[in-house]
C-alpha cells in the first residue's frame, strides 16, 4: 500500500473513502479516481487500478475494465 500512496495524496484518498461511503452505488467514482490518478501520476499504472478498487470496495478487474473501456 505505500507504492499506493505516491499515486494520490493521502488527503485525496481520505476524501475519495469519505465520497463513496455516502454513496449508494460507489461504482459512480471509477472514472473520477482513474482521471484523479492519472493527473497525480501521469498515468494509471496497475497499482492505481488496485488503489481505485480499494477504495471503492470493488474487485480489481471492475475498475480494469472501465480503464480499459477509456484507453482505447
Amino acid at each position: 500500500m505505500d507504492n499506493m500512496k505516491k499515486l494520490l495524496l493521502k488527503k485525496e484518498i481520505d476524501a475519495f473513502r469519505k465520497k463513496v461511503q455516502k454513496l449508494e452505488h460507489p461504482r459512480e467514482m471509477v472514472i473520477d479516481l482513474l482521471r484523479a490518478i492519472q493527473d497525480h501520476y501521469g498515468w494509471v499504472p496497475d497499482e492505481g487500478v488496485e488503489l481505485a478498487a480499494d477504495i471503492l470496495g470493488v474487485p480489481p478487474i471492475e475498475v480494469e475494465e472501465v480503464a480499459t473501456f477509456y484507453d482505447k
